[in-house]
């Protein structure tokens, strides 16, 4: 497909249908949803060439004694994250919430694998942060 936008729009329909997640427009215009009680971005790069989507996992604000230690293993676990994880952890820019991204090729995946995709990486982001929050 040449439209990057209509690209982006029928990705996110087919998410949303394979996810069982109503209101497909509305996340398209917003570029964001909400999942149980995480934000999540679904935000395009239409001028780049390939267009792609990064994903936003928003993984809360991880209020500990020591912000310098806990930022210190998020840079520390983008290192070391396992196999299946193919993104890194950050801080929001405006929310300083701690977030986990990943970018795909808008044509890399159709909506169903996306929704598996977004599943597995929120369970294995959110798994590994509770990690990084609380180390042993």
């Amino acid at each position: 497909m040449s439209n990057p936008a209509a690209q982006y729009e029928n990705l996110i329909q087919d998410f949303c249908r394979a996810a069982r997640i109503e209101g497909w427009s509305e996340i398209a215009a917003s570029q964001h949803m909400r999942i149980g009680d995480q934000l999540i971005g679904l935000i395009p790069d239409l001028e780049r060439g390939p267009p792609t989507l990064s994903v936003y996992i928003e993984l809360g604000n991880p209020h500990v004694d020591d912000d310098a230690a806990l930022y210190a293993r998020m840079l520390q676990a983008n290192l070391s994250l396992p196999r299946a994880m193919h993104g890194h952890y950050g801080l929001h820019a405006e929310s300083k919430k701690a977030v986990y991204t990943f970018s795909l090729g808008l044509e890399e995946m159709d909506g169903d694998e996306l929704a598996a995709y977004l599943d597995s990486q929120i369970e294995l982001s959110s798994a590994a942060m509770q990690e990084i929050v609380r180390p042993d």
